[in-house]
């Protein structure tokens, strides 16, 4: 009995002391017990890794309640991605600038700072390199993050200077209130996922669009889940014009998994848009423009509906196929709109396939992909395209192929190639271009 006390004695006393004492003070009033044989040395022993432990739990306990609830929840992730990236022309004879083969090496850095501010609240930042071509000063690209290491046209220097330092820009930056789990709003700088496509197409994937966005999600059973997603985004100021123009686009997107085998992605998106023929938009280049107007401004408008759908099979040729090989997934999808404002030239559509993993990341893991893409001149707004399909415009057809492959954890390798040519222009200008990208990727 006389020892159980002992040890408690010592143990209310420490703790009353707020485990002020140092590691040898301790250590004195244990060796104390031990002399009077009150503790054996195993007992000792146990007793100072007790105190030892309970110590470390009140200073980590205290700690955190001196570091506000944002600084714990705080995370930083991104990515950097180095590319090599060739474009050639059939056209060898043409002027060199215009038509000639171009080597480009290129990379891509993104860093992003996130952090929950309460339980329903968070704030996202993320900086970027600048895709801009300007060499002095900034010049920000919507449509790209890609720093362009040196630019060579047949030999000739067109480019940056040498080793010049890249700008970096504000690539996001929002505010995110979940009203419930399942509805939460946005408002900012915000990210790309708020356009779903099954690839990328009319929406650039670096775009990142100004304003609000509000997602609801909504599990109507074990196989189907629907999402509602309101977009408002402004696309510019014409000052001192009051009539600023802006784009709206509500989407609703079904998931719908009857089984393991099997999932389907179906999406069902209007891009409205409001005063975009007051004036020149930042970016148009091959829309019809309106001469009546001096050619400043649009001359149609470019209101239209949207569908998409990516159907996907998980395992399946199950054992059928011969080991080592394996396929674990295939899938078809494809996208259509028509701009019904423009007479003519005015339907996008694209068809694919894709086979391999879903993501890939991890040594072993692999997807290739293949689609065909025709993009009419007024059938979208040509400042969001995909910049790596004939340079973002419109009014062009091609393939793009790729494939990519997992060398590790967060690291892969991609080779992508497109054939696109130019259509709805004269026969000249018809010249079938070839990219090829190949690019390593790091994220964390």
């Amino acid at each position: 009995m006389g020892k159980k006390v002992s040890i408690l004695a010592l143990s209310v006393l420490l703790a009353w002391q707020g485990m002020s004492f140092a590691a040898s003070t301790v250590d004195s009033l244990v060796q104390k017990l031990v002399e009077k044989g009150i503790l054996t040395d195993k007992e000792a022993t146990q007793l100072k890794g007790e105190i030892a432990y309970q110590e470390k739990s009140t200073i980590e306990e205290g700690s955190k309640k001196q570091v506000p609830d944002w600084v714990q929840n705080f995370k930083i992730t991104g990515d950097f991605r180095g590319r090599l990236q060739t474009e050639r022309s059939e056209n060898p004879g043409a002027a060199a600038t215009a038509q000639g083969e171009r080597v480009r090496a290129r990379m891509r850095a993104r860093l992003n700072f996130e952090t929950k501010i309460n339980d329903k609240a968070k704030v996202v930042i993320g900086i970027a390199t600048d895709g801009g071509t300007g060499a002095t000063s900034a010049s920000s690209n919507a449509r790209s993050n890609n720093y362009t290491n040196s630019t060579y046209v047949n030999g000739t220097s067109a480019g940056n200077s040498v080793f010049t330092k890249p700008y970096i820009v504000l690539n996001k930056a929002y505010g995110q209130y979940m009203f419930t789990d399942n509805l939460s709003v946005a408002v900012g700088k915000l990210e790309n996922s708020v356009f779903y496509e099954p690839m990328e197409f009319l929406f650039d994937n670096d775009i990142t669009p100004e304003g609000a966005s509000v997602t609801y999600n909504y599990k109507l059973n074990s196989m189907i889940t629907l999402t509602a997603v309101g977009n408002l985004f402004t696309l510019g100021e014409f000052n001192p014009s009051t009539s600023d123009p802006f784009m709206f686009a509500p989407q609703f997107i079904a998931t719908i998994k009857p089984n393991d085998k099997l999932d389907i992605k179906a999406a069902f998106t209007y891009i409205g848009y409001g005063n975009i023929k007051s004036g020149f938009l930042n970016g148009n280049v091959n829309n019809t423009l309106n001469a009546a107007n001096g050619s400043n401004g649009l001359k149609y408008d470019y209101s239209a509906p949207m569908g998409a759908i990516d159907i996907g099979i998980n395992d399946p040729f199950g054992e059928m196929l011969p080991a080592p090989i394996y396929i674990p997934r295939v899938g078809v999808f494809g996208e259509y709109t028509r701009n019904p404002s423009a007479p003519d030239k005015n339907v996008a559509w694209m068809a694919g396939t894709y086979i391999g993993n879903s993501k890939v990341n991890g040594f072993g893991t692999w997807r290739a992909y293949g689609a065909y893409k025709v993009l009419g001149k007024d059938a979208w707004l040509d400042i969001f395209p995909d910049s790596d399909f004939q340079g973002g415009a419109t009014g062009v057809k091609g393939i793009e192929t790729g494939v990519e492959v997992g060398l590790a954890k967060n690291m892969s390798f991609k080779i992508e190639y497109d054939k696109t040519r130019r259509i709805d222009v004269g026969a000249a200008s018809k010249i079938p271009t070839h990219l090829v990208q190949y690019d390593i990727n790091w994220k964390f």
